[in-house]
């Protein structure tokens, strides 16, 4: 069984998590992390980043989408 379709956020706010399989580390030390950081700088012209926080086996996001993005799995 699949898992059900994503709502699509009215206030276009979204929390988004990353963690490893079998809490595997995703960051090995800060230059990992700062060039996760250097993604989210190189990107922000897409969403609006709220909060963060990077631990070494996961990392959550708060990112309010702009305006114009279409969501990528929206059925248009």
């Amino acid at each position: 069984m699949g898992r059900e379709k994503r709502e699509i956020s009215k206030t276009g706010i979204y929390h988004i998590y990353f963690c490893g399989i079998n809490k595997q580390k995703i960051f090995s030390d800060d230059a990992d992390r700062e060039y996760f950081l250097s993604l989210l700088e190189r990107n922000k012209g897409e969403f609006e980043l709220f909060a963060y926080c990077l631990l070494n086996s996961s990392a959550n996001i708060l990112v309010k989408e702009n305006e114009t993005n279409e969501v990528p799995w929206s059925e248009n």
